[in-house]
């Protein structure tokens, strides 16, 4: 179970934790074993799971656009921006 939780707070869900467009990364329903409360704390931890996953998906759909703005006459907010999009 670990391994499926590492693997999907670094932006890969499966069939213990799910993805859906609305409500982000969440524990399967079809994990008949586990305490309510546990189903409770790995829903919490899923939601860091969800803000990389959108994060991600955020860089790159803007990485082509702030790339192609930054230029000599680009200010200090756009070169920020492109540093933010290079490390990530």
């Amino acid at each position: 179970m670990i391994h499926e939780l590492l693997l999907a707070l670094s932006g890969y869900p499966g069939a213990a934790f799910t993805w859906s467009k609305r409500g982000g990364l969440q524990v399967s329903q079809e994990l008949p074993f586990l305490h309510p409360s546990e189903t409770s704390v790995l829903n919490r931890l899923c939601r860091l799971g969800t803000d990389y996953i959108r994060f991600a998906e955020f860089v790159e759909q803007y990485t082509g656009h702030v790339q192609q703005q930054v230029g000599p006459s680009a200010g200090p907010e756009r070169l920020w921006f492109l540093f933010l999009l290079r490390s990530t």
